[in-house]
């Protein structure tokens, strides 16, 4: 028996969804999703924000206030856009979400999505995951930057130095049936399922949500089916550019998120260190 697509009930509903994108130098390679607006097939229309000022003062800092005022404005516009035309574009059939006109520059709404699901509330946690396990299709990076001290190739490389027995460790992506994406982790043995990210300061909404994506994919692996066996310890390994009081900020939510999905988040100072402490986990 095929289990692996979500189960569709008789009175679900289709909605189409997109994520508000803030850019907080416009054109430049920092961006982060400040919410999600959702309209459905049968009228109903929502503009949830994803990002509160709390947040934006661990990613941003001084800069915080300002972000914060910008995402404010751009969800209100983009809430009342929905309200007044959200039930005319969904009467004809196809609701249009980009339409809408962006008063900031730097903000704007990324590519829509259709989603069917149960009850329209549920659009914004599957859009959430979404953005989360696709963080890098909302970025447009910058591919000469300088390559951190500390890398996913160079930390296997050394555990394969260090640890033959470790030699065959596996990146794994494992197609989930309880949501429509696919998680990502090294298996190390048979006790590790590991991930590490390197948060750059230069761009740290960026490295921040790719490392709550690795968070992501860890904490789901009791929901993966047909492993051989399940690993006993997650760990997200996670490195720094620069250490200031923003990167240990980050580090420490981090850290509180895992605590929550039973993920140890640690930071370590270099690829050999990272591999240290995989081998003595993986023992």
């Amino acid at each position: 028996m095929i289990d692996g697509f979500p189960t569709a009930t008789a009175n679900g509903v289709n909605v189409t969804w997109a994520p508000l994108v803030v850019e907080p130098v416009p054109g430049g390679p920092e961006r982060f999703v400040a919410a999600i607006a959702a309209v459905s097939e049968t009228g109903e229309t929502a503009c949830r924000r994803l990002v509160d000022r709390r947040r934006l003062r661990t990613v941003f800092g001084w800069a915080s206030p300002s972000l914060g005022a910008v995402a404010d404005m751009a969800v209100a516009s983009l809430g009342r856009y929905l309200e007044v035309n959200g039930p005319t574009q969904a009467g004809q059939g196809v609701p249009d979400l980009c339409s809408w006109t962006s008063p900031l520059q730097g903000v704007y709404l990324a590519e829509s999505r259709a989603a069917y699901v149960a009850r329209f509330s549920d659009v914004f946690s599957r859009a959430e995951q979404f953005c989360l396990a696709n963080a890098p299709a909302l970025d447009s990076g910058n591919e000469s930057e300088a390559q951190p001290p500390m890398s996913v190739r160079g930390v296997v490389k050394v555990v394969k130095e260090r640890s033959p027995q470790l030699a065959n460790s596996l990146d794994a992506e494992v197609v989930l049936h309880t949501t429509e994406h696919a998680i990502r982790f090294t298996f190390y043995g048979a006790r590790l399922a590991a991930n590490v990210v390197v948060l750059n300061a230069s761009r740290m909404a960026t490295s921040l949500r790719e490392a709550r994506a690795h968070l992501w994919s860890l904490s789901l692996v009791a929901d993966a089916t047909g492993l051989l066996f399940k690993p006993s310890h997650l760990e997200l390994l996670t490195g720094v550019t620069e250490d200031s009081a923003q990167t240990r900020s980050a580090l420490d939510e981090l850290a509180f998120e895992g605590r929550r999905r039973s993920v140890n988040v640690s930071r370590v100072a270099s690829s050999e260190d990272a591999a240290m402490r995989i081998i003595a986990q993986a023992a």
